[in-house]
């Protein structure tokens, strides 16, 4: 399934990384959104799910500041790995609410990992619990589901001599991502 306009590659996404959060995804429906450019990461699992309609990319904008709201309403919402990016993450969430069907969901992910972790493109990296207390309790959002998905450990075994691979295995574990599924209360 290919959808229009220029793929933007997500550092090939990690085919393991997709399976989980395809494993994620319990229920969907028609039309369905993606927060982002289009990339290969919402193609895999768009294939994986065997979304019979294209995904639409909501795109072109700043997030921060400009109004995402369309006049199309969507049952089906995914925002992956976006917020950690904006300065006003509670903005983009008001306009994604407002683009959600009363009975829609909304599949968000963001990286969880101690802030001596954060690179120097996140804005933000915010906890479930303040996620939950300062963006989605004032736009009357709730989690339903909710799981930590650890990115996918590539070490080649034969490397293990050393402290470096032990550290690495160490900020394997501390690193990942919260992946939400949210429903308007």
């Amino acid at each position: 399934m290919k959808s229009p306009g220029i793929m933007v590659p997500v550092t090939n996404p990690d085919k393991r990384l997709i399976n989980k959060i395809v494993k994620f995804v319990d229920e969907f429906s028609y039309p369905i959104a993606d927060i982002s450019e289009p990339n290969t990461k919402m193609e895999m699992i768009a294939e994986q799910l065997n979304f019979l309609k294209k995904v639409e990319y909501i795109h072109g904008v700043d997030y921060n500041f400009c109004y995402l709201c369309t006049s199309k309403v969507y049952r089906t919402i995914f925002c992956l790995e976006i917020l950690e990016h904006l300065q006003n993450p509670l903005f983009c969430m008001a306009n994604i609410e407002v683009m959600l069907n009363q009975n829609g969901i909304i599949y968000l992910s963001m990286p969880a990992r101690p802030k001596l972790f954060w690179p120097d493109f996140h804005y933000n990296e915010i906890s479930p619990k303040r996620f939950k207390k300062w963006i989605l309790e004032p736009l009357y959002l709730k989690v339903v589901k909710q799981a930590f998905i650890r990115n996918p450990l590539k070490i080649k075994f034969r490397n293990l001599i050393g402290i470096r691979p032990i550290i690495r295995i160490i900020l394997f574990m501390l690193n990942g991502s919260y992946i939400y599924k949210i429903v308007k209360k």
